[in-house]
């Protein structure tokens, strides 16, 4: 199972149980040691206080719900704030809050600024009242029954809350758009001109019960998750109604109409690995994983050799993004070979498709064909797993369940799925915008991938449904009044004793079973030096071997290659030792043909943020932006251009921005052809086209020089004069 959502007490709880955390009291208690002073203005959603809310905000929220120990680390000690992550304020951090800082990110809805508290515990003693000294009366008491007036109940309030294009972009106040009772006990709010628009507006009911804003209750169509949506043809006022009886919503204007939810087309998303999605991962717009059409409103996508035994994920989007995407709820069991439900902007679906051989044949369909667009319910998914070679012979159905200790796929890091090409970019959650944060490039320079944090799954609901967090309250117990104890500690105080732990290797091809840390057959014997060893005698010749050293044969901690798994490749069979310093966490790998592996660079293509130039900004795996190589040199050209082009831009490996090349630091670069070195994950370069006269560039990759581990590698870019042809809008930028 999935992790599930926790509340900020309980995540307190457990922090307080173990050791080095063992001083944590209270949420104030994660941000004593902090470098923004208490009392200090800040964002909601600035979870990093680093001044703004962006995807690396979301990233971090998502991995302290998947109990990530270097974000939980960097809370305790204050460098993040709980307060700004719990930005819906329902006393929880979870999913949805990451979501609302998407929506923050993206200009989506608007942030707040808040006063960071500690409220000191009460430190007055106890009143202890002296007993009246005057004799009691013996007068007769009233023989009248005392009464017993009912309090009267505070009443419920509702309101509606929305996206920012036309509502409070999905933060609801008690005062805000408040529904008033109608005489048929319905409820009814009108909002002012609204505009017209080309897409769904959306919206939810939120119940503040007896009026207290802190415990809300969202509220779709019908009493379901999803939002009610609808169309706005020509301005006017919208009154949206609703009934507490049967939850039923309904807006109305004289140019309000029905939802539209046009299809164009479904495309295949998931965790691209192992022949799976053509080891394309999370793009919502591949060509290549675009599923076909075979009937009215049924797709379906053929995987022909997808590696047997490893975790996947999926999900279907349509129209080439996320804002309309068909999943399951999180923690939800799939089985195989049987068609499952599919629920509307939901959670990964997650499958392994068993098989004793190393390869099977995946079919993936989508059926929409009863889907109803109003209650988002009908679809569904059948995931089809058939040995190759065998027709109409399929795996017998299994069940996967999401993990939680074992890796979501076939090359974990840590708890968290990778894919298999080590994963270093883009983080899960969230759909790449047209200015990307953390190591996918954006239009103005980034830093490489942030280092505070683990890569991540894609986020569960890309643009989620807004499904607002169970509402309790985290409690806080009052400290004891009671006075200390004085009884003196021992002259030797004992001290617990330390457990060492267990060191064990988990990974795949060399190892059986895959990529499980339970098992002791790999268990690392500790050196004089401290450090541990695991010998492997041999070992055949093998490509891309991939593995991590966990603790205590578990993955809460788990150690590679700076986050991401240790790869290796074996030219020819022999003994090898692998080397873990626990002190250090660094590992290294002695054998006879071993050789350490960054990546296998397969294609490599330009992305950048001019349209012009690229034909579509920050998209890694556009056909036309695949360079064309020749004996290492790979180039790109552009069309003819006469326009004014600053141009910032990025290499990704093999489609995705798993891997990358920029620069070390955010450079402009000649336009000249002079070389420039380029680095692994680095900074986006730049560059700026005159518009005085007709020209194309030519952008080159040079790969000549460089190493397995992505150093040598070199950049040119050369802007070149058409003649005989006169700029149509010179100067125009």
């Amino acid at each position: 199972m999935r992790t599930p959502k926790k509340l900020i007490s309980l995540a307190l709880s457990a922090l307080m149980a173990t050791s080095s955390f063992a001083c944590l009291g209270s949420l104030n208690a994660f941000a004593a040691e902090s470098d923004q002073p208490v009392g200090a203005t800040m964002l909601m959603g600035d979870v990093n206080r680093d001044g703004q809310v962006d995807v690396e905000d979301a990233t971090i929220i998502q991995l302290y719900a998947v109990d990530d120990a270097k974000v939980l680390a960097k809370f305790a000690s204050g460098e993040y704030s709980l307060q700004a992550a719990d930005v819906d304020g329902s006393g929880e951090i979870d999913v949805s809050d990451a979501t609302m800082v998407q929506l923050i990110a993206a200009d989506l809805q608007p942030t707040t600024p808040f006063e960071e508290t500690t409220a000191e515990p009460a430190t007055d003693e106890p009143t202890t009242a002296e007993p009246a000294t005057d004799e009691p009366t013996t007068a007769e008491p009233a023989t009248d029954e005392p009464t017993t007036a009912e309090p009267t109940p505070a009443e419920d309030v509702y309101v509606i809350t929305g996206g920012s294009d036309w509502l409070d972009g999905w933060t609801p106040v008690v005062d805000g758009y408040v529904m008033t009772k109608q005489e048929d006990g319905t409820y009814a709010v009108t909002v002012e001109d609204v505009q017209p628009g080309t897409a769904n507006y959306q919206l939810k009911v939120v119940k503040f019960v007896g009026g207290d804003e802190a415990q809300k209750e969202w509220i779709g169509p019908n009493g379901t998750d999803v939002n009610y949506d609808f169309m706005v043809k020509e301005a006017c006022d919208v009154t949206v109604t609703f009934n507490p009886e049967t939850k039923e919503i309904n807006a109305t204007g004289t140019g309000v109409g029905p939802a539209e939810y046009p299809i164009d087309k479904i495309t295949a998303v998931g965790s691209g690995q192992g022949g799976f999605l053509y080891d394309i991962s999370w793009d919502p717009d591949a060509a290549d994983n675009k599923m076909d059409e075979t009937s009215e409103g049924v797709y379906e996508i053929v995987y022909d050799e997808v590696a047997a035994n490893v975790e996947y994920q999926v999900k279907f989007a349509a129209n080439g993004g996320w804002g309309m995407n068909w999943g399951v709820p999180e923690g939800t069991e799939v089985t195989l070979n049987e068609a499952n439900a599919a629920f509307y902007n939901s959670g990964n679906i997650y499958f392994t498709p068993a098989s004793e051989n190393e390869y099977v044949e995946v079919t993936l369909t989508l059926d929409l064909s009863n889907y109803d667009a109003v209650t988002k319910e009908g679809a569904t998914f059948t995931i089809t797993v058939k040995e190759i070679g065998e027709e109409g012979t399929t795996v017998e159905s299994t069940t996967a369940e999401p993990a939680t200790e074992e890796p979501a796929t076939e090359e974990p890091t840590t708890a968290e799925t990778a894919t298999e090409e080590p994963t270093t970019a883009e983080p899960a959650t969230a759909e790449p915008t047209e200015e990307p944060t953390t190591a996918e490039p954006t239009e103005e320079p980034t830093t490489a991938e942030p280092t505070t944090a683990e890569p991540t799954e894609e986020p569960t609901t890309a643009e989620p449904t807004t499904v607002e967090p169970a509402t309790a309250e985290p409690t806080t117990a009052e400290p004891a009044t009671e006075e200390p104890t004085t009884v003196e500690p021992a002259t030797e105080p004992a001290s617990e004793p330390v457990t060492e732990k267990t060191w064990t290797v988990a990974g795949d091809k060399i190892f059986d079973p895959a990529w499980n840390p339970a098992t002791t057959d790999y268990d690392m014997v500790k050196q004089e030096d401290g450090t541990f060893v695991l010998e492997m005698k041999g070992v055949p010749e093998t490509a891309d071997v991939s593995f991590k050293v966990c603790a205590n044969h578990d993955w809460d901690e788990a150690y590679g290659n700076n986050g991401d798994n240790f790869k290796i490749k074996i030219t020819k069979e022999t003994d090898l030792k692998i080397i873990f310093d626990p002190e250090t966490k660094k590992i290294s790998v002695v054998g006879d043909g071993v050789e350490e592996l960054v990546f296998n660079l397969k294609t490599i293509y330009v992305v950048g943020n001019d349209a012009n130039v690229f034909g579509e900004g920050w998209n890694p795996a556009v056909p036309a932006n695949e360079m064309k190589e020749n004996n290492g040199v790979y180039t790109f050209e552009s069309d003819d251009l006469d326009q004014v082009a600053n141009v910032v831009f990025k290499f990704a490996v093999n489609g995705s921005w798993t891997y990358n090349f920029g620069t070390a630091t955010a450079t402009e670069i000649p336009t000249d052809g002079t070389p420039v070195d380029l680095v692994l994950n680095g900074e986006n370069m730049s560059f700026t086209t005159p518009g005085d006269y007709c020209y194309y560039i030519e952008i080159v990759f040079d790969a000549t020089e460089m190493d397995e581990n992505g150093n040598g590698a070199k950049a040119k870019v050369i802007v070149h004069d058409i003649e005989g042809l006169e700029p149509e809008n010179p100067g125009l930028e």
